[in-house]
């Protein structure tokens, strides 16, 4: 739209300077014919008046008078005295002048002066007009003949119909950027229109949603506070709960009070009966050596009535240090290793012969020593619980299969082997401690590892709590090599 806003600038000027050159030419010729309406006034009056004149004076008989006044002046009875054609003439100009203005002789020469005073200032007027026109610009070239006013005026009527004619031309122009103007802004008012329809569609979208949102919304809240009533009822609930809990904890801890305290009695009602775990009954002295023989062989007071066997073993101590104690039962370290161990190879009435299956460095058996086997006892059938892996090849590998080895020894020792532990167990046999491998827990997220990690981690808690449960009931706990050193297995289970 620029373009058109210059040519309207444009086109403004040129109108504003022809409205201008119009409206002075309108005055200027509005002025003239005044001018020339007073001309015409006084010629039509000067008509009047020549009228006037001949209906008083017909020029021919005042010739006619004048010749013949001029005669009478000229003739034989003319005198001095008599008014010459001069003087005729003059009172015929007065007379005329009379009726010209009305008055009387001496009135004519004030209206005379009048008159010429009005046409000298007319003609002031004229020429003071036709100055201002060569002055004005916009008429400069307009070429205004001085030699008349009539001319003056048809040339400037003429102008002003070329300037009406290029006045109307601008209005054209006008015209038509108002047109063009109009067909933009109903372009434009076409394009508001589609962005309002488009504006509208969206603003009623918006608000479908917002009624969306709202319901949505609502919704939600509605939720949230059942869902906080719900909250509430449970948290209520669970207050009770926790009091009902509270309630019954007290209850069973005095219940468990009270049990420790029965437990305790009975322990000390079983203590009674039997002897401390690290002592006296790992300390059982089972026979003594009555003889050294020939051949790496001696002989035990033990007989047929003794209830013994051939491929029974022996741990040999010496009989001023007597059998060790038990100390930590489930330990590798101070282990109750003896002088020697020792095999029936041959059973008697009242003695058997034995081999010796190893003398231990620095020792050497004498008369007296004594033996010890813990499943052995002839006046009771002792009861083991066999409990874990054991390892009795000696090949680094525990396996819960090498267990049933431990329970074959007992059996064929005389004693017996129960299925859980209790009070009528006398040894606990465990074998090697379960250890939890230590993974990460990258490591962790293979199922295989994790199966195998959350296996050791249960057999460690069967280990612990069958430990701990013979602790209770006062049941001596042995592993694997405290048992064969003290039933005098040790050095037969390498061969």
């Amino acid at each position: 739209m620029p373009p058109i806003q210059q040519q309207q600038t444009s086109r403004a000027g040129l109108i504003t300077s022809l409205v201008i050159s119009i409206m002075f030419a309108l005055g200027f010729l509005i002025w003239a014919v005044m001018n020339n309406s007073e001309l015409t006034k006084q010629r039509d009056a000067t008509k009047v008046l020549a009228n006037k004149y001949r209906e008083v004076v017909d020029e021919n008989v005042a010739a006619v008078e004048a010749d013949a006044y001029r005669s009478l002046k000229s003739g034989a009875g003319a005198n001095i005295s008599s008014p010459t054609v001069f003087d005729y003439l003059n009172r015929q100009r007065q007379r005329l002048l009379q009726l010209i203005t009305g008055g009387s002789a001496s009135e004519q020469g004030p209206a005379v002066n009048n008159a010429k005073g009005a046409v000298e200032t007319a003609e002031k007027d004229i020429d003071a007009a036709w100055t201002e026109i060569k002055n004005n610009p916009a008429l400069a070239d307009a070429k205004v003949p001085t030699d008349s006013l009539t001319k003056a005026i048809v040339v400037l009527s003429s102008r002003i119909r070329t300037d009406s004619e290029t006045v109307a031309a601008a209005k054209k122009s006008v015209t038509e950027a108002a047109d063009a103007v109009k067909a933009e802004n109903a372009r434009a008012q076409a394009e508001i229109d589609k962005h309002a329809a488009a504006v509208k569609v969206a603003q009623a979208a918006v608000t479908t949603a917002n009624t969306g949102a709202q319901t949505a919304v609502a919704e939600k809240q509605k939720q949230v506070d059942d869902f906080s009533k719900q909250i509430d009822e449970a948290k209520k609930t669970l207050n009770e709960a926790q009091q009902a809990s509270q309630t019954a904890i007290q209850n069973l801890e005095g219940d468990v009070k009270k049990a420790k305290d029965e437990i305790q009695k009975l322990q000390s009602l079983l203590a009674r009966y039997r002897p401390n775990v690290k002592e006296a009954t790992v300390r059982q002295i089972d026979a003594t050596i009555t003889q050294l023989g020939d051949n790496n062989t001696c002989y035990i007071d033990l007989g047929y009535g003794d209830h013994v066997m051939p491929g029974l073993t022996f741990e040999v101590y010496s009989k001023l240090d007597g059998v060790p104690p038990l100390a930590a039962g489930t330990s590798n370290f101070d282990l109750p290793k003896g002088k020697a161990s020792v095999e029936i190879i041959e059973v008697g009435q009242n003695s058997s012969r034995c081999r010796v299956l190893l003398t231990r460095p620095g020792n050497q058996l004498s008369q007296g020593d004594l033996c010890a086997n813990l499943v052995y006892d002839k006046n009771i059938k002792p009861v083991f619980f066999v409990f874990g892996s054991f390892d009795m090849d000696m090949n680094g590998v525990a396996t819960p299969q090498e267990a049933e080895i431990i329970k074959n020894l007992i059996v064929r020792w005389g004693g017996k082997v129960a299925d859980k532990i209790g009070p009528e167990v006398d040894y606990v046999v465990v074998g090697k401690e379960p250890v939890v491998p230590a993974y990460t827990p990258d490591e962790l997220q293979n199922p295989i590892i994790k199966q195998r990690s959350d296996q050791a981690k249960a057999d460690l808690a069967a280990f612990n709590d069958v430990v701990n449960k013979a602790g209770e009931i006062h049941i001596p706990v042995l592993n694997q090599n405290r048992f064969l050193y003290y039933t005098g297995y040790f050095d037969a289970a390498k061969k």
